[in-house]
């Protein structure tokens, strides 16, 4: 699109041969993660995030550097940037985004450790546009970065280099992130978000104040997965229900209203 390349109105294999077992698409550049663990990504990468090191743009897959072997691959859906998560709970970064250093990895078009990180083994890691969230294997959250809409959780509004407990002590079994605020699946299906207070589903209306600490999604509806947007989140309930909350700019919420 921006370097005036057409589009497709049909699908078109990927080329390069590569068989990937996970997927992640973010608004410039896509990865895959084979079965063997190795992330591939392709698209636009003058910020470093397809981690070859060349920081070109590419039509194709390349391979990402540094022949790491990664369970989760996780791509910032709002910026440049990418995390792979080890077996070993370690956090390796690339490309641009999450604070540029300040509050979080500074920029890197190869795999780099977010040592700040390293305090906690996480088993899940989704990226936010300059904050991640993460779970580690007793289901505690913890977050890290940019905390200006308190997506940190923590309760209060200081950026942080280093992962702090999300307030509230709750065991939760899934998380994910939008650009400045996240959601979590406790045992029971019990949605619960914080952050940017339009996006966390509380019932307190669009110009809703940030939600410093985690609070709970109005409504009976108990929920087996999660997806996160812009300032909105989506969930999905054991019979197949979809019910979201959030902005509903341009209908995205799907009850036929805006």
């Amino acid at each position: 699109e921006g370097a005036g390349l057409p589009c497709s109105s049909r699908p078109l294999a990927v080329a390069g041969g590569a068989g990937f077992t996970s997927l992640a698409a973010a608004v410039r550049h896509s990865c895959g993660l084979t079965s063997a663990g190795a992330a591939w990504c392709w698209g636009f990468g003058l910020g470093g995030q397809l981690g070859d090191g060349s920081r070109t743009n590419s039509l194709v897959p390349l391979q990402v550097g540094g022949g790491h072997a990664f369970v989760q691959l996780s791509v910032s859906l709002f910026s440049d940037h990418n995390c792979g998560l080890q077996a070993d709970g370690s956090l390796w970064c690339w490309g641009t985004g999450l604070g540029y250093g300040s509050t979080g990895p500074a920029p890197s078009d190869v795999p780099a450790r977010w040592t700040e990180a390293s305090a906690v083994a996480f088993s899940q890691i989704p990226l936010g546009e300059a904050h991640a969230c993460g779970l580690d294997a007793a289901g505690q959250a913890w977050c890290i970065g940019n905390n200006g809409y308190g997506q940190l959780g923590d309760g209060g509004s200081t950026s942080s280099k280093l992962p702090l407990a999300v307030a509230g002590a709750r065991h939760f079994v899934e998380i994910v992130a939008g650009p400045s605020h996240n959601c979590a699946l406790d045992a029971v299906g019990q949605a619960w978000c914080w952050g940017l207070g339009n996006a966390v589903g509380d019932g307190s209306g669009a110009e809703a104040p940030p939600r410093r600490v985690p609070v709970a999604v109005a409504g009976s509806q108990r929920f087996v997965r999660l997806t996160a947007g812009a300032g909105r989140t989506c969930g999905l309930t054991e019979g197949g229900g979809a019910w979201c909350w959030g902005d509903g700019w341009n209908g995205v919420l799907g009850d036929g209203t805006t």
